[in-house]
């Protein structure tokens, strides 16, 4: 009997209390950062001049004041927390730069004599999810038709509390989830033409980048020569020059036929790339001085022809004088 009256004046209190104080929203949903007004309403004539406070914990019989009118907050707290009683305009509580730690249940108390008016408010505060990363690279993609090092950056423009990982496909893990994560490639670690794609993620979700295709044509400890592809984009070759994905092979056999290690292929750009990647010198160097050579045989087959069809007196003539010239120098 005393139980059951015991729960009824408890019922009769709290339908008071929601009478004479109204808050909203009752239950708040935060991302870490983040921050929220609470707006209250109060019967001001009675109410006035009564100490109002923000309370944490599950009971409102034991939880712990952390700020409240008369100037009181919580040490760790300030900066971050604030309450205004504007009284007939309302009562406002607002919170700032929240964290995982401030979730929990929450009280808005009015100080009254015998039973403090009060009203619960559920905060929870979770992670931001994350987005898509970005793949950035730190170096120029043609050093890799040299066989030079490259690193591949990943990272997401949104999420809290993210790690990266990066995976070859197939899901098997190259580098362990970090904080920040860098995929190193070289001609020591690229060994066949193979994918890898990063993943960030956090409690909330996770996100997976465009996936980076390595070809390899020509494989070597130093002077190695491969290209990279993200998903999506267009393939850059050994030329310096953009062109489709689809027009070099996929298959790791067929591409390694493109250049070989002793001795160049007929084609002119696989020819390129081997000479780039063996001797360091340009294409167009090598194409000008065959040129030069032409025009250089050209010539001297036009001289002889001149001197062919000239009349015999003038032939005579032109190495007598050449002769004498020769015998006045001796």
């Amino acid at each position: 009997m005393a139980f059951l009256f015991l729960s009824l004046f408890s019922f009769l209190l709290s339908l008071q209390s929601s009478v004479q104080l109204q808050c909203a929203p009752k239950k708040v949903q935060a991302a870490i950062g983040g921050s929220f007004t609470l707006v209250c309403n109060y019967e001001t004539k009675p109410f006035l001049f009564s100490k109002k406070y923000w309370c944490l914990g599950e009971s409102r019989s034991t939880c712990e004041i952390l700020m409240d009118t008369d100037g009181f907050t919580k040490r760790e707290l300030k900066g971050r927390i604030q309450i205004h009683d504007a009284r007939k305009k309302g009562l406002f509580v607002v919170m700032r730069d929240l964290r995982l730690a401030d979730t929990g249940h929450y009280w808005v108390g009015i100080d009254k004599i015998y039973s403090d008016l009060m009203s619960p408010i559920s905060i929870t505060v979770s992670e931001v999810a994350v987005s898509q990363p970005r793949l950035r690279f730190l170096g120029p993609l043609s050093g890799t038709c040299w066989g030079r090092p490259l690193t591949v950056w990943c990272a997401s423009d949104q999420g809290t509390n993210v790690h990266y990982g990066w995976y070859r496909a197939g899901g098997v893990q190259v580098i362990p989830q970090g904080v920040m994560t860098h995929l190193q490639l070289h001609c020591g670690v690229v060994r066949d033409s193979e994918q890898y794609y990063c993943e960030a993620r956090n409690s909330v979700s996770s996100e997976r980048s465009r996936s980076v295709s390595v070809l390899l044509l020509r494989p070597a400890e130093e002077d190695c020569v491969y290209i990279l592809t993200v998903e999506g984009e267009h393939q850059y070759d050994c030329w310096d020059r953009l062109r489709t994905s689809t027009a070099l092979p996929q298959d790791t056999t067929e591409a390694r036929s493109f250049v070989n290690q002793s001795t160049a292929v007929n084609h002119t750009e696989e020819l390129g790339v081997f000479i780039k990647a063996r001797y360091g010198i340009p294409v167009w160097y090598e194409v000008l001085r065959w040129l030069l050579m032409a025009s250089l045989l050209t010539s001297l087959c036009l001289v002889h022809r001149c001197q062919r069809s000239m009349p015999k007196s003038q032939r005579n003539l032109r190495q007598q004088l050449v002769l004498a010239y020769c015998a006045d120098k001796v």
